[in-house]
């Protein structure tokens, strides 16, 4: 009996991951669900992948003020706090959620995951912030702009 369970152990491991063209191994999620007679039943999500940024603008809000730019774009903003909203980034299939990883660097450097990143830009100069979205264990293409701040 130990025998089997160690033996559908690692084929469920083996499973687990599946090939690409190239021969290079990426995971895939197993989903395991029941018959309606409560047989276990288990199948192979399809592996999240890039899609594409939604084309909207990244949306900078502050307690003064709102602003938005596109990726690619420059916004020029003064000293503050400022929040920061990702456009939506959609992976395929459309059950795939991605996470959004932001890098700031410039006179001041942070990092961040999530939809929106709260940065409190205290020195002038020009920062470039990079977000990368992350579908499964693929990275996508990055949204990149310039934030000039002023006095």
């Amino acid at each position: 009996m130990k025998t089997t369970k160690s033996y559908a152990r690692i084929f469920l491991l083996l499973i687990a991951f599946a090939f690409t063209s190239v021969g290079i191994a990426h995971a895939q999620e197993i989903v395991v669900s029941q018959n309606p007679n409560g047989v276990p039943h288990t199948t192979l999500a399809p592996p999240c992948d890039c899609k594409g940024w939604s084309g909207k603008p990244v949306k900078i809000v502050s307690p003064i003020k709102s602003a938005f730019v596109k990726c690619g774009g420059t916004v020029t903003l003064k000293k503050g706090p400022y929040t920061l909203a990702s456009p939506v980034y959609f992976c395929t299939p459309s059950t795939c959620t991605p996470i959004y990883i932001w890098n700031i660097t410039g006179p001041a450097i942070g990092t961040h995951t999530g939809i929106t990143y709260p940065f409190l830009f205290t020195t002038a100069g020009t920062y470039t912030v990079t977000i990368t979205p992350i579908c499964g264990d693929h990275k996508c293409p990055p949204c990149i702009f310039k934030v000039v701040v002023t006095l």
